[in-house]
């Protein structure tokens, strides 16, 4: 147990001592803490809350409150539902808005030699809508490395996100000669997320994930007069710029013992995978 703690006690540092260099205004904190417990054989509900915060100065300007529903349908595939309540400061000057998000979520889990594989597609929607989008596909493809290292059950991990973007608010095109060509919402697909870093379990009902990603905004162009990052007509302000950034995330999930039945050591995996 003291050795136990000895070792989270080395990571909260190691973490702090990267957080306060001195970074650039892109670089961001993703904190995670999830409950989670299991309702049968089958369902799991976890309750979560994220901060997200400036690496700079840990100014967090988004704060999340989530409750999210999972059953497995197959031997290797499940679907979810989820309820998010979220507060964002939007301007260092402004007060916190307040979201409302729900989610729907397919994975299919296979394996390849010594590498677990995730697909999975959600869609996620907002109230109020955002400027860029108020709904959002998601697709997203993980590989995990099934043999873990030391007792803290260590498993390098890689992932990488898409987004689709949905009716967001109307935005103006225009064409070279300044003439006004389209007035409509930039659907199309606007974000990648690359993730890397280490899942780990030291104990039975804790599950860590500590993990660098950048989340990069762009142009597809899949769709025509779908683009973001824009010129107004007169030439002076970008309209709906991108919004890129690097992050350090580290998510914490503990799981609520049942007195009914021990978790399997498959399950104990799944649960850091569940929050990140």
């Amino acid at each position: 147990m003291i050795k136990n703690i000895s070792i989270l006690f080395f990571i909260f540092s190691v973490c702090n001592s990267v957080f306060c260099q001195d970074l650039t205004d892109q670089h961001k904190i993703f904190h995670t803490y999830g409950f989670k417990y299991k309702l049968n054989k089958k369902t799991d509900i976890t309750t979560s809350y994220t901060g997200i915060g400036e690496m700079k100065d840990f100014h967090f300007t988004y704060h999340d409150v989530g409750l999210n529903i999972t059953r497995d349908i197959a031997k290797k595939s499940k679907v979810g539902v989820g309820f998010d309540w979220i507060t964002i400061q939007e301007r260092d000057d402004s007060n916190f808005s307040n979201y409302f998000r729900s989610n729907v979520e397919y994975a299919l889990n296979t394996r390849y030699k010594k590498v677990d594989i995730t697909h999975e597609i959600g869609a996620e929607f907002y109230i109020p809508k955002f400027n860029k989008f108020q709904y959002r596909w998601i697709y997203s493809f993980e590989m995990t490395y099934r043999k873990s290292f030391t007792k803290w059950k260590i498993r390098p991990y890689s992932k990488i996100k898409i987004y689709y973007y949905g009716n967001g608010k109307y935005i103006d095109y225009y064409d070279d000669e300044r003439n006004l060509i389209a007035k409509k919402s930039p659907n199309d697909i606007h974000r990648w997320r690359w993730y890397t870093g280490f899942k780990l379990r030291p104990h039975r009902q804790l599950s860590i994930v500590l993990s660098y990603f950048w989340n990069e905004e762009f142009n597809a162009g899949i769709f025509k007069n779908s683009d973001i990052n824009i010129y107004n007509k007169s030439r002076t302000v970008i309209k709906y710029p991108y919004n890129s950034y690097g992050a350090i995330n580290l998510a914490f999930n503990y799981t609520i013992k049942t007195k009914k039945k021990a978790k399997s050591d498959k399950d104990q995996q799944q649960d850091a995978e569940t929050i990140e």
